[in-house]
């Protein structure tokens, strides 16, 4: 597609899906009298990351094989605010549309996106996102999986002075993780075990306080392995 001379692509339109049908099993929305539904544009937040790389996969197209008539780009899933603009367009969109942000609010919310990624741009030193190296900034570190460094292994650090004891980030480390954070009923503060922290980011991603969890460079750099019993030694000589 980025061979045909566009002059512009937007990406990416919304996702076919279909609702969560009601509490009695009525399909929503519904026609008729047998209540027939059919699939139709899922749109918001959850379009964003798919739309993030469908543009990062045209820019890294496009500059692997010297394409030269690039077309403009036009960002359009989960714009909201000004923050998710500057995110598309450090992957390369040149502009953003917004429809579902403004049928949920309206029209007024142009000027908050505006204000938002003025914001942005200025928090981080530039002045504006084409003359300051922030358009396409984060395609160079773009990689495939199987071509990152697995020696940099991560393990997660908690602020006890942003932490609010809410013991989300160990519920979530017990049930579902690696076990790697203990827990003092009494002071309500989790301390994380690095030798059985694994980096997975879990307990990051469920903490509701920013930067009360970061993930740091483990102390001793040196590989994690995870017991996992009676089958660690088979899974490691299979790697």
């Amino acid at each position: 597609m980025v061979d045909c001379k566009a002059f512009g692509i937007t990406a990416i339109n919304t996702i076919p899906g279909i609702n969560d049908s009601d509490d009695h099993g009525v399909p929503y929305p519904n026609v008729g009298k047998h209540d027939q539904t059919a699939p139709g544009g899922v749109a918001g937040d959850a379009l964003r990351p798919f739309a993030t790389k469908v543009i990062a996969n045209m820019n890294k197209y496009m500059a692997q094989n010297d394409v030269q008539h690039e077309p403009y780009i036009f960002g359009c899933g989960g714009v909201s605010t000004g923050q998710n603009a500057l995110h598309l367009m450090r992957y390369g969109a040149h502009a953003v549309q917004i429809c579902s942000a403004i049928m949920e609010n309206d029209f007024s919310i142009i000027y908050d996106l505006e204000t938002g990624l003025k914001q942005s741009l200025y928090l981080n030193g530039h002045q504006s996102v084409q003359n300051d190296g922030v358009h396409k900034a984060l395609i160079k570190n773009i990689a495939h999986v199987t071509d990152m460094d697995v020696h940099a292994i991560k393990v997660a650090h908690v602020d006890n002075d942003l932490c609010i004891n809410c013991g989300k980030c160990y519920k979530s480390c017990v049930d579902t993780g690696y076990q790697a954070i203990e827990w003092d009923a009494d002071t309500r503060i989790p301390v994380v075990v690095d030798d059985d922290c694994s980096g997975c980011g879990l307990c990051l991603a469920v903490c509701p306080i920013k930067n009360a969890i970061t993930m740091v460079q483990r102390p001793d750099g040196a590989m994690h392995y995870i017991d996992r019993g009676e089958y660690k030694q088979e899974i490691e000589t299979k790697w």
